[in-house]
């Protein structure tokens, strides 16, 4: 069968009924063609001397239930084995009888169409026509997959059949007729319904359609028997071409964390009459003999997840802090809210995050008032997981206890918090100067809008100033507004500068810059400069539907380390938009996919993270469109970069700067699933020498999954360099293998997020050794490729001329959906005959 399913030319026998004779002719398969309802095309090719001609007969074939009969032959062949070894319980038997019966319906096959030629022997073999697929709409078939692309070369020396025509017994007539319908009950469309949920346990109930064909059946029972549940019912009578709908009772509670799994059996037994005993002279069935009757059992599985109510904020950790940290505070500083999400669950969470941030502001008269500016966001987290998001920059003015408090919520479910910030005053003896804080700056604009910058201005002189405010785009002069103002002595005034986009300045990223000058009242001194803010702004078409900004924490590295990366969007359509690109490392690029909400407004839509080495400045870059992900001026496109410098680092000893781990892809090698496991530890060289390597290696390491553990070897290989240049960076690569089964990766590990910590020394020529600890998450991935998996074992019965063959060929992955392709078939007429006794017995 193997050869079958490849399409390689091979030999077979074809068997069937001729005026009440089995005919048993030798052929050549020539094509197979698989579909994709499981259901097979194949082209024999049958050569017949007649004299000194040859007739070539190419005929084409339809199985229809051909993927159904790999798997019933290997549930009949097990359930007759069972029976031939001393099996003697009453259920085997029966549900074999539902087996072979759902069997011989299975191997009916539909001539295609058939054709004959008639050449001289001496004639070289006319090349078979290819096949056709039938017509008739109810066998619909859409070819997939051809086991052979080139006709198969045959030999010029012609194939001839071997033809044996013997008398048909009663078992074999009943197995070649295809008119002999088979009597079948069948259980169809089985349904799992939830009744209870909680957040611990839940019930269920299964339903499901039983259909009879063939003849009425009798004495029907159904009986259930699964996780928490048994049910039992007698149905009575079934009506032939009837359908009935069974129900069960409600399922005890099935308890669990987070989801629960319930499975079980259904097993209808039922009667067929096979004979009726009557009475010779009026042929009628008399009250005192009775019928015989064949019970048969129909078996199937059924298996559920059923999620439990969660609140996954229960395992989800939310933790606010600054840039400089509170309590360092003082009047004036620009202060950066960093906000920090670990999801704590095993499993992936999507939520949406709020910040409030109270911010001071001056009515007039210096007094202070205080209001609240939200930041809005959403985060996708995987299991064990975080992701920090930057907050735009915040000036405090003036000294106090400023709030905070926000949520970030997954579904219905919150996780709030809340705190305080401390703004010191300004220390004593500074100098008196006038301080600008930006109050409403917008971050992005359209062409031929006009866009409006609030800004407040704080004097700590003791005497009035005349301030002139400037507003400057990209540092070019003249600036495009001026406003020249009066500032009382130790008092706050606000006010507001706007611009006039121009309906042709350049689409992208721009600086807006705030100045602030100042002289005694009423005087002609010069103009001293006190103060500057510079924020930077996002140009867009006046039609744009969205815009984009990437942004980088920090900025600013000694000697590399990992950088956040955001990316921000801004929606003006109204609608959800579905954006592709890539984010550009250098020489390097990873794709992206993401959703920009409806309302979004500066909203973090993905925030990557990335480690970042090498003195020097490092360009990051961010492309985006609405079409295909690609810049080739197909829909709406957009790019943004940052800059991230990386300075040289102080220090008398190697640095460690980074640490990454690639994740895990396991492949079939033919014997095992295999994948290798790659870190590498990026250490810096902060001293004004080069430094040598004598050796390196890993000291101690752990993983958090210990089904991924028992799968690396205990030694771990290690590459490093031989010396670390002054001031520049070297990695070190780390590897290991991992080896498992096929049930341990699908079971335990695919798809899994582990944490990896690896502790390793490094020992210098001239030094102490070294230790460092690099830790990292990845994700353990199976080859989406079709794999060839053999394991299965081939079973021999022998009982005369007989054989049959089970291996499992051939399992294909497709994401998440795994099917086994069963094969049983090497002859089965044959096969067929030698059950079909042992049912009789």
């Amino acid at each position: 069968m193997y050869e079958l399913l490849t399409g390689v030319k091979i030999s077979g026998n074809l068997t069937f009924l001729k005026d009440e004779k089995v005919v048993t002719q030798t052929g050549m398969i020539k094509s197979v063609n698989h579909t994709t309802n499981g259901s097979l095309v194949f082209t024999v090719l049958v050569t017949i001397p007649d004299g000194d001609y040859l007739i070539w007969n190419t005929t084409t074939y339809y199985w229809h239930n051909a993927l159904n009969t790999y798997k019933l032959l290997d549930n009949v062949l097990t359930l007759a084995t069972a029976i031939a070894s001393g099996n003697e319980n009453w259920e085997t038997e029966s549900m074999l009888h539902q087996k072979v019966a759902e069997l011989k319906d299975s191997l009916k096959v539909v001539i295609v169409k058939s054709e004959n030629y008639r050449t001289r022997k001496k004639d070289e073999p006319i090349k078979p026509i290819e096949p056709i697929y039938p017509i008739n709409p109810k066998l619909p078939v859409q070819p997939v997959y051809a086991g052979s692309t080139e006709e198969p070369t045959i030999s010029t020396e012609p194939f001839t059949s071997i033809v044996t025509i013997t008398p048909a017994d009663e078992i074999t007539t009943i197995a070649l007729n295809p008119e002999d319908n088979q009597k079948i009950l069948e259980i169809n469309h089985i349904a799992i319904t939830p009744v209870e949920v909680s957040t611990d346990y839940a019930t269920y109930k299964v339903s499901m359609d039983i259909t009879v064909s063939g003849a009425s059946a009798t004495n029907v029972t159904v009986d259930i028997k699964g996780t928490e549940l048994k049910y039992s019912k007698n149905i009575g009578a079934i009506n032939n071409g009837e359908t009935i709908t069974v129900e069960s009772t409600i399922s005890g509670r099935v308890y669990g964390d987070y989801e629960v799994e319930v499975s079980g059996k259904i097993k209808v037994t039922y009667q067929f009459t096979t004979e009726y005993r009557t009475n010779s002279k009026s042929g009628l069935n008399p009250d005192d003999t009775s019928s015989k009757y064949s019970i048969r059992q129909a078996v199937e599985g059924y298996s559920s997840t059923i999620k439990l109510q969660y609140d996954p904020t229960k395992n989800i950790d939310v933790e606010v802090t600054t840039i400089p940290q509170s309590g360092n505070i003082e009047e004036g500083d620009s202060v950066q809210f960093k906000i920090k999400v670990s999801n704590l669950n095993p499993f992936s969470v999507t939520g949406n995050y709020s910040l409030k941030v109270e911010v001071p502001y001056i009515v007039e008269n210096n007094l202070i008032e205080s209001k609240f500016k939200e930041f809005t966001g959403s985060l996708s987290l995987q299991g064990f997981d975080y992701s920090t998001v930057y907050i735009e920059r915040i000036n405090y003015p003036k000294q106090g206890t400023y709030k905070y408090e926000g949520y970030f919520k997954v579904g219905q479910y919150y996780k709030k918090f809340n705190g305080t910030i401390e703004v010191k005053p300004s220390p004593d003896g500074d100098s008196p100067r006038i301080k600008i804080t930006p109050l409403d700056w917008p971050s992005t604009a359209r062409r031929g809008n006009t866009v409006s910058f609030k800004v407040q201005l704080d004097s700590t002189y003791d005497d009035d100033r005349d301030a002139k405010v400037e507003l400057i785009i990209d540092d070019k002069l003249p600036p495009v507004q001026t406003i020249e103002t009066y500032v009382k002595g130790g008092s706050s005034t606000v006010l507001t500068l706007t611009w006039n986009v121009p309906s042709a300045f350049p689409i992208g990223e721009h600086s807006i810059k705030v100045k602030v000058t100042s002289r005694p009242a009423n005087s002609n001194n010069p103009w001293d400069l006190e103060a500057s803010e510079t924020k930077s702004i996002i140009i867009q078409n006046f039609n744009d539907r969205f815009g984009i900004k990437l942004a980088a924490y920090p900025t600013e590295l000694e000697g590399g380390g990992e950088v956040y990366l955001q990316v921000k969007a801004w929606n003006y359509d109204g609608s959800s938009i579905t954006v592709k690109g890539f984010i550009e490392f250098g020489n390097e690029s990873i794709g992206i996919e993401a959703k920009i909400p409806a309302n979004a407004n500066g909203d973090s839509i993905i925030t990557p993270r990335r480690n970042i080495v090498g003195v020097g400045t490092h360009t990051i870059k961010l492309f985006l469109d609405n079409y295909d992900g690609k810049p080739n001026g197909k829909g709406e496109e957009h790019w943004s970069e940052v800059r991230v410098e990386v300075k040289p680092m102080n220090g008398t000893e190697l640095k460690q700067v980074g640490f990454e781990c690639d994740d895990a892809k396991f492949n079939w090698n033919g014997i095992e699933y295999k994948a290798t496991l790659v870190c590498r530890a990026f250490v810096y060289n902060p001293t004004q020498e080069n430094i040598y390597l004598n050796s390196g290696g890993v000291k101690e390491w752990h993983v958090d999954n210990l089904d991924f553990a028992d799968t690396l070897s205990s030694s771990w290989e290690v590459e490093y360099p031989n010396l670390v240049q002054s001031s520049e960076t070297a990695t070190i690569i780390f590897r290991n293998t991992a080896r498992t089964g096929l049930m341990t990766l699908e079971k335990d590990l695919s798809g899994a997020y582990v944490s990896i910590s690896l502790k390793y020394i490094i020992s210098p020529q001239n030094g102490n050794d070294i230790t460092f600890t690099g830790t990292d998450i990845i994700n353990i991935k199976q080859d989406s490729k079709d794999v060839i998996v053999d394991v299965g074992t081939n079973v021999i019965l022998v009982g005369a001329d007989i054989k049959a063959g089970i291996t499992i060929l051939r399992l294909a992955r497709n994401g998440e959906v795994v099917s086994a392709l069963k094969n049983s078939w090497p002859y089965i007429v044959s096969f067929f005959r030698w059950t079909w006794p042992k049912l009789q017995n």
